[in-house]
């Protein structure tokens, strides 16, 4: 009669500790920080893993040019490339951090 009782609570602390493991690795997500660059390097973006933008640097000959269409492609193309970098290492965070907390 208990049985049934024991598996539930087993599976509660299963997934409490799940939790809990998994709100460990958001707040190492959110510490890892990774940088972006348009192609042509006069851009760069720093993000954190857990998809916030944190800082753009235009170089100062990007600033100069008069056509504010490129400036703007280039800033794009960094912020992209640093939240696909930072998505990646997230997938790979979470893929480590999951292979080791199944018990199977």
């Amino acid at each position: 009669m208990f049985g049934k009782l024991g598996d539930l609570s087993k599976m509660m602390k299963q997934a409490k500790e799940m939790n809990s493991q998994l709100e460990e690795v958001q707040k190492k997500l959110a510490d890892i920080e990774v940088k972006g660059e348009s192609s042509c390097g006069k851009v760069t973006a720093l993000a954190t893993c857990d998809m916030v933008l944190k800082k753009v640097h235009i170089s100062p000959e990007c600033i100069d040019t008069s056509d504010h269409e490129i400036v703007e492609e280039k800033v794009l193309e960094a912020c992209n490339n640093a939240l696909s970098k930072a998505k990646a290492e997230a997938g790979n965070l979470m893929n480590e951090h999951y292979q080791n907390m199944m018990p199977f």
